[in-house]
């Protein structure tokens, strides 16, 4: 990663939801490397517990980057949930799998953007910068 990634996400609060703990622990030294606040969860359950204690603590998420593949609830469901309990951030789709229909499941359920697996570590931290800064809920 360049200096040019540094403090991008200074002060922002992300949802990381990622099943795969080799994935979680390099997309949150990414993003804390950038500044951001990472809070970890590893299924869709978990992301709706994390969004409703975060209603609770006043500790609001700015964003939130969905895995789309994971065992129980996954980001498909947990998104629409979200969606349907307030959450108004962009949300990111985290897939391993970018072709046409997977673009409007992942469009459709009210994700924001995505980011397709394998990605390099700059394309990652510009990609999520790029979603705080405009994030119209998609419909």
């Amino acid at each position: 990663m360049n200096q040019g990634s540094a403090n991008k996400l200074l002060e922002t609060r992300l949802l990381l939801v990622e099943d795969f703990p080799d994935d979680q622990r390099l997309m949150a030294l990414l993003l804390t490397r950038a500044g951001a606040e990472v809070i970890l969860e590893c299924n869709g359950e978990g992301a709706l517990e994390q969004f409703l204690l975060s209603q609770t603590n006043g500790k609001v998420f700015d964003g939130i980057l969905m895995d789309l593949q994971m065992p129980g609830m996954n980001g498909i469901e947990a998104t629409k949930r979200l969606r349907s309990r307030g959450f108004e951030g962009p949300i990111v789709a985290i897939t391993a799998h970018g072709d046409r229909d997977t673009e409007s499941e992942w469009r459709a359920a009210g994700c924001t953007s995505y980011l397709a697996k394998p990605f390099k570590a700059q394309e990652f931290v510009e990609i999520v910068t790029q979603a705080l800064e405009y994030s119209p809920v998609a419909s």
